[in-house]
């Protein structure tokens, strides 16, 4: 899902802690180019995120940002749109951001990105957008690895019934 959608989730946020609100997003895409830096920095206080070879050096800058309380970030466990509409497999640097930690994770879900912004689309198009969210949950106790990662990507995408509506959270281990 792309950082495009971050407005819609921010706005599910307190507005007095919008100016504590990080969407991570990718440096060598929305961080390329002056008109997509300055939607980037200054619409969405994003924060850079290297998903190359330097994505430790993202994830450490990450920590450092979420060692501050009140801070938040906004991550997309997959790490890019989807070409189909499906969830697609969680990237493992979420979940080496939170595992071992008590850092609470707010698991979300935005109904309908896919029609609104298609992968390879150059305008978002008008469509109704639904956010999801989850209970915080944290990952201290669970173990380290790809397999732990896997299994919560597999836990977080089963659809549930709440009220009327499908429930798939997932931002999570990954």
């Amino acid at each position: 899902m792309p950082r495009f959608f971050s407005p819609s989730l921010i706005a599910g946020l307190p507005l007095r802690s919008l100016h504590r609100v990080f969407p991570a997003a990718a440096a060598d895409y929305f961080f390329g180019s002056l008109p997509r830096c300055a939607f980037s920095s200054i619409l969405i206080n994003g924060l850079p995120f290297d998903r190359g070879n330097r994505g430790a050096e993202s994830l450490s800058v990450c920590r450092r940002l979420l060692r501050n309380e009140g801070n938040v970030l906004i991550l997309f466990p997959e790490g890019t749109r989807s070409v189909t509409g499906a969830m697609g497999r969680f990237r493992s640097g979420v979940g080496r951001l939170v595992e071992g930690t008590d850092l609470p994770v707010v698991p979300c879900h935005l109904s309908g990105a896919y029609r609104a912004f298609p992968k390879g689309s150059f305008l978002p198009r008008p469509v109704r957008l639904v956010l999801t969210i989850g209970s915080p949950r944290t990952y201290g106790g669970l173990p380290r690895g790809r397999e732990t990662v896997d299994s919560e990507h597999r836990r977080l995408a089963a659809p549930r019934r709440v009220g009327q509506h499908d429930l798939r959270c997932f931002q999570g281990r990954g």
